[in-house]
């Protein structure tokens, strides 16, 4: 029981006087003095320790056995992350993201633990491929979000986002644009390129995809009042006039 405790006065007493070699030491030696838990506990602190002091190889070297044994953890997997990212290695955050992704797609989990660990690995990829310029295709992991979760206002906000400071509105509604036409029952992408062409203040083609959206969900009065406010906006009174005896009749 007193292992712990000195371990963390004798980490404590060489990581203040600035020996971070000796104190990351302590710990893995601590590490496999304890128990699994606190093992694992003294063996991320290291890791942590490794970052903090510049040794990022180290760092990745402490992590291993612990990736191994739980490859998707995130404290684990931002650590990770923060090697490459601390060391300003662009290119291995890029591949070390990849490679996860790719063996996710074969883990034994769930399918909604797949999918939320997936989504994770995907915003920590874009913003890799940010610093690398590739702007492309970190889009590209922000229409996988997209697909994923179309239902999810913070994604689609922060993918327009996105695709407006790095001007790639065009890559963003083209795949939203093919989707509904593939999927012309599915009000979801409908609405997503409605609001999203009225974030580019692409104003016809929103008016287009509000069409489409409430020829699918008649029932949905926020739908109405978003088109009618369009149309006051482009002038198109009567058009907005007959909207709002829809959404009468609809609410009242």
């Amino acid at each position: 029981t007193g292992t712990p405790s000195r371990a963390g006065v004798t980490h404590d007493f060489y990581w203040n006087n600035k020996r971070p070699q000796q104190a990351i030491a302590t710990l893995k030696q601590a590490s496999s003095e304890a128990n699994q838990e606190l093992s694992r506990t003294f063996l991320l602190e290291a890791a942590t320790k490794s970052n903090q002091s510049g040794d990022y190889a180290g760092a990745r070297s402490v992590l291993a056995p612990l990736l191994a044994a739980d490859p998707y953890n995130p404290r684990y997997l931002a650590t990770q992350a923060d090697s490459y990212a601390l060391a300003k290695d662009d290119a291995g955050l890029r591949d070390f993201y990849t490679t996860k992704l790719t063996a996710l797609k074969t883990a034994n989990l769930s399918a909604e633990t797949r999918r939320d660990k997936t989504a994770l690995l995907r915003q920590g990829l874009i913003v890799a491929l940010t610093h690398m310029k590739d702007y492309d295709g970190a889009t590209s992991q922000y229409i996988a979000l997209i697909s994923t979760f179309p239902e999810d206002p913070d994604i689609a906000q922060n993918a327009a986002l996105y695709a407006l400071q790095y001007s790639r509105q065009q890559q963003l509604t083209a795949f939203l644009n093919k989707t509904v036409t593939d999927s012309p029952r599915d009000s979801r992408f409908a609405i997503l390129l409605a609001r999203i062409d009225t974030l580019f203040e692409d104003y016809p083609a929103a008016l287009t995809a509000y069409g489409k959206a409430i020829a699918i969900r008649k029932d949905r009065p926020d739908l109405y009042i978003a088109r009618a406010d369009l149309e006051e906006h482009q002038q198109n009174f009567d058009a907005a006039c007959d909207d709002y005896d829809r959404l009468y009749l609809l609410t009242y």
